[in-house]
């Protein structure tokens, strides 16, 4: 029975809220994911899980499904950043062995799947041969996506790096690219055979449309990536630069529409092209990629709520998990016997296996195409996707953390290594003093506090780095172009400022691993903050600088930092004062 408008507006006006209830939760679950070390994606799938059909059923279902707009926006931002990380260094690495290895784990995935979930459909008698036949094919090729919004969130957060990092790196592009076009050519060869229902043209017409979508997405990537190329060289604003990679993906997208390209395939061309056909293409695609991350929860959150176990579970049956446990097997047995054929020497084979777990993302879109089918096979890979998300979604991201550590390819910003730069304190209480203050509203201090004291000079808001932090760690420091460079130890005690000229030569050397923070330290003074202006005054022109660090008086914690124009303006402001001292 068709909704009224009044129904329709209903939901409509129920997303906004959903989705601010769901950001808040998304906030606090990544202080939580940090605190109890858990991969942030599993925490926003989970979020998606309570707030959607299976929990509290905030994102009803018509809610979630409105939101898929949102969700091919998300992919395209996400198969632009894969593309982008193909840049020529990586390239360089990439040797004809790891290619292989990718190539060949690819295929034994969805051969072994095939066969698996085969053998075990048998146990269901519900299905003809051919029916058995078409959905274990279809699965086959859908399995070897690895759900590149997931893993490549995870690798991200923990700064992966190395042989096994670059091959996941392959495979996530190759298989999404093979699973895309296969489930298209699956499709077709369906149509044609009669499994599935003809729609539209003739199968020459439908097989020519396949080259137009594959050869069209990919040139329109290209050419969209040369275009924004040339426009970055216009812009010298970042946040214009990132209005503008947002709107060349989104255009995309609305070219795939039009003339039946595939949004996936151009973003992913589109990432690819921007960060090698210029200077400053990879600087624009690591900034964007890092605050495009960011923004992602809501894309898992809508993944999670996706799921409704109560519906999925019990029409889940024997094909279901036979599915589950086919994937499972493959990507185990795969990477291992890719290893044997082409890469014994880096051991990575039992790792590799379970750090492709994932499956969401493409797999979606995929299934998104053949919801609409009435066949029966359709809607049975339609379920099996769809209700083992559940599962993948909520191991995957777990065993590729896992995997990574094993593997010793976690960077500065994993979790042996967290919080090397932090901001200074500021309580409840002194931020509300602050907001009075700005206002009007606060107590008028006495003279004597006001001439003397330094407290409400001194800017707190100020990251530090911590005195363990690598020299990796202490470059995307000063990347950030900070006025200060405060290193401090775990007391959050001023250790001292880096010195530019020791780093500048510490970044010459050729083995840096060596390296830390507090092997840069320069420039120890530091001002306590009781001191008198007078003194203060004394200290800034004996110096020389412009800004010193200002700490407690007993326990040198770091505080903040003042300003000498600050501290300057304040004594022009009370010259006339008669109690003014010094």
């Amino acid at each position: 029975m068709a909704k009224g408008p009044s129904e329709v507006m209903t939901y409509l006006d129920l997303i906004v809220p959903a989705v601010g209830v769901a950001m808040m939760l998304c906030l606090l679950g990544r202080k939580l994911a940090k605190k109890f070390n858990i991969p942030k994606v599993s925490i926003f799938i989970f979020i998606g899980i309570f707030l959607g059909p299976t929990g509290i059923n905030l994102f009803k279902n018509e809610m979630v499904y409105s939101l898929d707009l949102f969700t091919e926006a998300a992919l395209g931002l996400i198969l632009f950043n894969i593309g982008g990380a193909f840049n020529k260094d990586l390239l360089a690495k990439i040797d004809r062995r790891r290619m292989l290895f990718a190539f060949s784990m690819i295929t034994f995935v969805f051969l072994i799947t095939f066969t698996i979930f085969f053998l075990l459909s048998l146990f269901d008698a519900s299905f003809t041969l051919q029916e058995r036949l078409a959905i274990s094919l279809f699965l086959g090729v859908i399995s070897i996506e690895a759900a590149p919004p997931t893993t490549l969130l995870v690798m991200r957060e923990f700064d992966a790096k190395g042989v096994m990092s670059q091959i996941i790196m392959i495979y996530l592009a190759i298989g999404t690219f093979m699973a895309i076009i296969g489930a298209k050519i699956f499709t077709i060869i369906f149509e044609i055979f009669g499994v599935w229902a003809s729609v539209g043209a003739d199968s020459t017409t439908k097989i020519l449309m396949l080259i137009w979508s594959i050869v069209g997405s990919l040139g329109a990537g290209v050419l969209l990536g040369l275009g924004l190329s040339w426009w970055e060289r216009k812009e010298t604003n970042f946040s214009d630069i990132f209005f503008v990679i947002v709107t060349v993906i989104v255009f995309g997208q609305s070219l795939a529409h039009f003339l039946n390209f595939d949004p996936l395939l151009i973003s992913l061309t589109l990432g690819f092209t921007l960060v090698n056909s210029s200077d400053v293409g990879m600087k624009i695609h690591n900034s964007f990629q890092s605050m495009g991350l960011s923004i992602y929860a809501l894309f898992f959150v809508i993944a999670g709520a996706h799921i409704h176990l109560q519906e999925q579970i019990p029409t889940m049956g024997i094909v279901g998990m036979s599915y589950i446990l086919a994937r499972i097997a493959s990507v185990y047995f795969s990477a291992r016997l890719s290893e044997r054929l082409f890469d014994r020497d880096s051991n990575i084979g039992h790792g590799l296996g379970q750090s492709v777990l994932s499956h969401a993302g493409a797999a979606l879109a995929i299934v998104s195409t053949i919801s609409s089918r009435e066949e029966k096979t359709a809607q049975t890979v339609v379920t099996i996707i769809m209700t083992s998300i559940f599962v993948f979604e909520i191991l995957g991201p777990f065993a590729l953390k896992h995997s990574l550590f094993k593997a010793g390819e976690v960077g500065a910003t994993g979790d042996d290594a967290k919080d090397k730069t932090l901001k200074t304190e500021k309580s409840f209480k002194d931020l509300t003093k602050t907001l009075k203050k700005n206002i009007g509203i606060s107590k008028e201090k006495t003279q004597h506090a006001i001439i003397n004291s330094i407290a409400d000079l001194v800017v707190t808001d100020i990251v530090a780095i911590k005195h363990n932090a690598t020299l990796k760690t202490v470059k995307q420091f000063l990347d950030q172009h900070y006025t200060f460079y405060p290193i401090v130890n775990e007391q959050m005690e001023y250790l001292g400022s880096i010195d530019i000229d020791v780093f500048k030569k510490f970044m010459a050397e050729e083995d840096t691993s060596f390296i830390l923070a507090e092997n840069l330290v320069g420039d120890t003074t530091c001002i306590p903050l009781n001191t008198p202006l007078n003194e203060v005054l004394h200290t800034f022109e004996t110096h020389g600088q412009q800004a010193l660090p200002v700490v407690a008086d007993n326990t040198r914690k770091f505080i903040g930092i003042l300003f000498y124009k600050d501290v300057l303006i304040h004594v022009d402001e009370k010259k006339n004062e008669s109690k003014f001292i010094g």
